[in-house]
């Protein structure tokens, strides 16, 4: 392949890159919009849920009179698709109300358990799906229980489901990425010929001397500088060779014709 071309896919080559890299980018970054609004909107929902519950312990009730957080929870699921489930739990670990009637009863995890030692919210990020949770206390002040939201998280596919994010950003740039390629090309073409312009000088000039040992002007692209200048002289000097070695031979001619 010659210079030209090489550099032509080398351009052709970043240029596709750097779209791709674009895509990608575009593609992260509009993922993590998508979870931190995802995310803002399990805190909302948790914090409604928190100032339901929080307002019946402050008349009186306990976790297991409120039956209407059953109904309630599985409402608030079926209106969120990135809600996985809404679960709340005493804080002796036991399920007292979930999306999920199965597993009401069960014992939850004990991480989910000791978060109940702070009144912050709090969060636990895994592969696939991210929990919300906090705690509501009685009128008394102690922990009553907990409340957590699992949502669910795209990045359970990794790469590919990034790439089939980045594809609809990607496909408006493939008339531009077309364009780019083109010019890429025309841009080689212009840098060699204006690169490889003091060489092809160079080789007109040793390639076809005049005479007295020059190259004409017509045979260059410009003023006779810096490797054309370079080159007159090793013209020169391979003229002033020859017209000795001729001067040599003919001496040595006479010499002969004189014995």
């Amino acid at each position: 392949m010659t210079y030209r071309g090489r550099l032509a896919w080398i351009l052709v080559v970043a240029v596709l890159a750097v779209l791709a890299a674009t895509a990608l980018t575009a593609g992260r970054a509009s993922q993590r919009i998508r979870d931190d609004i995802e995310r803002a909107r399990g805190a909302h929902l948790l914090n409604t849920l928190k100032n339901t519950v929080d307002s019946n312990l402050a008349i009186g009730l306990t976790l297991e009179q409120m039956g209407v957080l059953q109904t309630l929870i599985e409402r608030e699921k079926g209106g969120a698709n990135d809600v996985l489930a809404i679960d709340v739990f005493l804080p002796d670990a036991t399920l007292l109300y979930s999306t999920d009637r199965g597993v009401i009863g069960a014992p939850v995890g004990e991480d989910w358990v000791a978060r109940l030692a702070t009144d912050d919210t709090w969060q636990i990020a895994t592969r696939g799906e991210t929990v919300l949770g906090a705690r509501v206390d009685t009128d008394l002040g102690t922990p009553a229980g907990g409340i957590a939201v699992t949502l669910a998280n795209d990045d359970s596919h990794g790469d590919l489901a990034l790439w089939t994010k980045a594809w609809p950003i990607l496909q408006p740039l493939l008339p531009v990425s077309g364009v780019a390629v083109l010019l890429a090309i025309a841009a080689a073409a212009l840098v060699t010929v204006r690169m490889m312009r003091p060489f092809h000088d160079v080789a007109r000039i040793l390639a076809k001397p005049e005479p007295d040992g020059s190259a004409t002007q017509a045979d260059l692209t410009g003023p006779a500088t810096g490797p054309a200048a370079a080159a007159h002289d090793v013209r020169r000097a391979w003229a002033d060779a020859e017209r000795h070695v001729a001067m040599a031979t003919a001496g040595l001619r006479e010499i002969d014709d004189v014995q």
